[in-house]
């Protein structure tokens, strides 16, 4: 038992150690230092969408990232600022030895690669969002792969054209930098396409002071492939899908900027090419609808001020995923030079919030364009429409038939109510006598612990002084057989008990019905029984003349009588014993009756014989689970047991057994 118990605690202990030492030999994944950059504030709502979306992408990817990320805020430095403030952030992530840098739109890209640090050349980069790449410049970093956004101006104006039909669209250009490059790629676009047709806006002689000769080059473009402000008036043909009109918001009178800026150009749109604060400011200020071309301005939040109703677009989401899936594979293993810079995949995009703003309804969007925003009851107006015509029929179908229901349900409900005050009073009693069962089983354990150990002990010791070398008399030895004899007896007996005790325990206990003469039976425990009487107790007798036959398992039968007599000869110290029994003809019973005049049994404790392990004096020889043995066999033979008793003055034993019991079945069967 020791060595087991050792055996045990030597188990408990090294089971940890062994799983923590395996734990520590797991391979764990490596985390990747990844530096995000963006062009503009941190603030911005799209920036949020963004983020999520990357570290969503790496996840799937299975990329463990730790991102630094910092926002160049460009719209507040000149170029040469820029550039400064982007070294000295390169400089100071040194020490975080990051594994790649994640760079977004022109402006950022073009500092990064611009501020000459010395890391930027050592570690891989993948830029995002680029409208216009500078090839010459994005060549001398091999280290450098990415994805531009080509903006698709001729995609936009067709996605206007199916939203609001024929109608001018009006674009905003400037002598900035990305000014000059947007508008030069607007007109290379659309100049092929007949069925847009280009207006230009009077322009003075002043308008020209202060460009360079590029400068020049693109506003003779915008002179000579345009047609005069004067032919707007001119209608538009079936085949034609817009007007577009260029205007110069820095370099045009102001009462030309009011009249665009006030509304009264009807049947107008805004489509904004490029994204700085002036082209952000521009939405807010014109009075129709308007349209990107990038997704800057595109904003999710309904809180959002932004007026855009969407455009054709690489939306942020596909930015995002295009960005991490490129950086996953260089994080992989695979090598930059391997890693070719791609167009990225745009979708048309709707703000619903917008485009409800502006009166448009889900049918009017095209199936093709990505909804944002859209609440569920906008997403499926009809559907919920017909759901609440066919809900409300129903609730009235319903409501007249739990009209009928109700009355019905509330007469079940007072029985209902009746019925579980019922059982919880059931069930506490059945708690309260699974917890007296269950300090009863303790009890009968620890006294069968001692029952056995007590004619054990006897029949041991009586042995080995038979079988030692001294001298014994002959009454001696005889006495010491007869203890041998009753001890082995006894613990026959308290085998037998447990055996029984078991089947009962498994819910299988074994029968053998067939027809026996019961004076027969009775008598012959009588005649067992004289032998056993203890000193001063008389055993009697009690049997009707004409003997009567049962239908019964004798063995069992018999099981429960002597238990009966084995009862009364243990609390019955003078007076008498009887056994016997009695019919009636008339309901086809018998009682079989053990009747003393012992100690008797209380009132109180009358009720408890019957249960298991219970023993009313705890000095008695015994188990406890006599008479909950017959209770059972009484039971299995469609009987029932009683008992009367008076403390003092004796008991009254009696079993009520059926002649024949109905649906008997002969073999072993379930208790």
């Amino acid at each position: 038992m020791y060595k087991r118990k050792r055996s045990i605690f030597l188990i408990l202990i090294t089971l940890p150690l062994l799983l923590f030492v395996y734990s520590c030999k797991m391979p764990t994944k490596e985390r990747k230092r990844i530096v995000l950059i963006h062009s503009f504030e941190e603030g911005r709502e799209n920036y949020a969408v963004f983020n999520e979306e990357l570290i969503k992408e790496l996840d799937k990817q299975q990329i463990n990232a730790d991102i630094h990320t910092f926002y160049l805020n460009c719209e507040r430095y000149l170029d040469k600022d820029e550039r400064e403030r982007m070294y000295n952030y390169i400089d100071s992530i040194q020490d975080i030895k990051p594994d790649i840098i994640l760079v977004n739109d022109d402006q950022a890209t073009y500092s990064l690669l611009g501020c000459e640090h010395p890391l930027i050349k050592k570690i891989p980069i993948v830029f995002a969002g680029v409208n216009y790449p500078n090839w010459n410049l994005i060549k001398q970093h091999p280290n450098v792969t990415g994805w531009y956004d080509k903006q698709d101006f001729v995609k936009n104006i067709e996605f206007i054209h199916a939203l609001f039909g024929q109608l001018t669209v009006r674009i905003a250009y400037d002598r900035t930098v990305l000014g000059k490059q947007s508008f030069v790629d607007v007109m290379k676009q659309i100049k092929p396409h007949k069925e847009i047709v280009i207006i230009r806006s009077k322009l003075n002689s002043e308008r020209n002071k202060g460009y360079s000769e590029k400068d020049q080059e693109a506003i003779q473009i915008l002179t000579d492939s345009t047609k005069d402000g004067s032919d707007f008036t001119i209608p538009l043909k079936p085949d034609q899908l817009a007007w577009v009109q260029f205007t110069s918001f820095r370099l045009l009178p102001g009462v030309s900027i009011l009249t665009n800026l006030s509304g009264m150009e009807t049947q107008s749109t805004y489509l904004d090419i490029k994204y700085d604060y002036t082209s952000e400011s521009m939405s807010a200020l014109v009075h129709y609808p308007s349209f990107s071309a990038h997704n800057e301005p595109i904003q999710y939040s309904p809180g959002s001020k932004s007026r855009y109703i969407g455009g054709y677009m690489t939306s942020i989401e596909i930015q995002a995923r295009e960005q991490a899936q490129s950086a996953a594979r260089i994080l992989t293993g695979t090598a930059v030079s391997q890693i070719t810079v791609k167009e990225s995949t745009k979708e048309h995009i709707i703000l619903w919030r917008t485009a409800k703003a502006w009166g448009m309804t889900i049918d009017e969007i095209p199936a093709y364009a990505r909804i944002i925003g859209m609440p569920f009851k906008d997403h499926h107006k009809t559907a919920i429409t017909w759901f609440t015509w066919i809900a409300f029929a129903t609730i009235i179908v319903i409501a007249s038939l739990l009209g009928k229901m109700y009355i019905r349900e509330e007469k079940y409900k007072k029985k209902a109510q009746h019925d579980l005050i019922k059982q919880n009073k059931i069930l506490e009693v059945a708690l309260e006598k699974a917890k007296e069962s269950d300090q009863m089983k303790s009890a009968f354990l620890a006294n069968m612990s001692h029952e056995i150990r007590t004619p054990l002990n006897a029949i041991v010791g009586f042995s080995n002084l038979l079988n030692t070398d001294i001298d014994l008399e002959k009454e001696e030895r005889t006495q010491f057989l007869e203890l041998i004899n009753t001890n082995s007896d006894l613990l026959l007996k308290l085998i037998n008990d447990i055996l029984d005790l078991s089947r009962i325990e498994s819910g299988r206990m074994a029968f053998s019905f067939d027809n026996y003469d019961l004076s027969e039976l009775v008598h012959n425990i009588y005649s067992t029984y004289q032998m056993m009487m203890p000193s001063g107790v008389k055993l009697l007798i009690d049997i009707p003349k004409n003997p009567v036959t049962i239908y019964t398992d004798k063995h069992r039968l018999m099981q429960v009588i002597t238990n009966f007599l084995n009862n009364a000869i243990k609390f019955t110290c003078e007076g008498y014993i009887k056994v016997g029994y009695s019919s009636n003809p008339e309901s086809r019973l018998v009682h079989i009756f053990v009747e003393d005049t012992g100690k008797g049994i209380a009132k109180e404790k009358q009720a408890a014989v019957f249960e298991r392990f219970t023993k009313l004096d705890e000095f008695a020889k015994g188990t406890g689970l006599g008479l909950s043995i017959c209770k059972v066999i009484t039971e299995r033979f469609s009987g029932k047991i009683t008992v009367s008793s008076e403390e003092g003055t004796g008991s009254h034993f009696t079993v009520i057994l059926p002649l024949k019991p109905e649906n008997i079945v002969t073999d072993i069967e379930t208790v």
